[in-house]
């Protein structure tokens, strides 16, 4: 999370107050390991300088820290005797950073942890801190899996209209409606049974995992495809019947499937 003065420089009452408010905030979030959380006011940022006898240190922001002008100019010379420019604080010390790690399981209830609810309590804190003069920006995994969420409907959306657009393109090709059906439901069925097995064997549904449909989508219907092509060669070509072009389909088209380097269904031997 980054905190950026657009007036002036950080060493200001408003902005190290917002500062150490959100710092406190972040740090309280469900799920943030506490023990990394990083910004000007944790007091693992110290400075070490040498002095004349020996070595000096301590804490960037005193524990005793009070706003004034004799404060902020203490501040910024401990932050350039610990050489946090371009690392917690921008170069041009118009903004701050606060870093947090988060835990791999909720530290309450066992679960893994729930990323779409640290991005909707770091978007609090966002919204009660940036202004006119402070801005807040906020990277990481949780924010990007928040941003999915967030989106899911229109991924969902745009899912049913591939699946409008090759339904319509499975019809043009098979030249009946009933056939082109076929290849659709049996890859539909595929991404119920992905998602099914995902969740029986343990996986998270991560919201990444959208794209999971439209993969699986795609290979069902282009195997699909092939089948319908192999079948009607056989119906029209070799006089079989439905059954009979069905058994021979499968034959071909089964183990070559299987394969890394699978032969074009046409060139293909006859596997009996």
């Amino acid at each position: 999370m980054a905190l950026i003065n657009h007036h002036d420089t950080i060493y200001n009452t408003a902005f190290l107050n917002a500062l150490k408010h959100a710092t406190d905030d972040v740090f309280f979030v469900p799920g943030v390991d506490r023990a990394h959380v990083k910004s000007l006011f944790t007091p693992g940022v110290r400075y070490v300088q040498i002095v004349e006898g020996g070595f000096e240190t301590g804490e960037v922001v005193p524990r005793d820290y009070h706003p004034s002008p004799v404060e902020f100019a203490r501040i910024r010379r401990n932050v350039e005797r610990a050489h946090l420019s371009g690392r917690l604080v921008s170069n041009n010390q118009h903004g701050a950073l606060i870093i947090a790690e988060l835990l791999e399981n909720d530290p309450v209830t066992g679960k893994p942890l729930d990323y779409r609810r640290v991005a909707a309590d770091l978007e609090k804190i966002r919204r009660k801190y940036q202004s006119s003069s402070i801005g807040v920006h906020i990277i990481g995994f949780p924010m990007v899996v928040g941003a999915v969420v967030h989106a899911t409907l229109e991924v969902v959306g745009f899912f049913f209209i591939a699946l409008l657009l090759v339904g319509l393109l499975l019809w043009l090709f098979c030249g009946a409606f009933t056939l082109s059906l076929l290849p659709l439901s049996a890859a539909l069925v595929a991404v119920v049974w992905e998602f099914g097995l995902m969740h029986l064997v343990g996986l998270g549904l991560d919201p990444f995992a959208i794209l999971i449909p439209f993969l699986v989508l795609s290979l069902g219907v282009s195997y699909g495809v092939q089948y319908i092509n192999v079948w009607s060669h056989e119906v029209a070509t070799n006089n079989r019947n439905s059954f009979g072009a069905s058994v021979e389909t499968f034959r071909r088209l089964a183990i070559p499937g299987r394969s890394r380097s699978s032969p074009t269904p046409s060139a293909s031997p006859r596997w009996r």
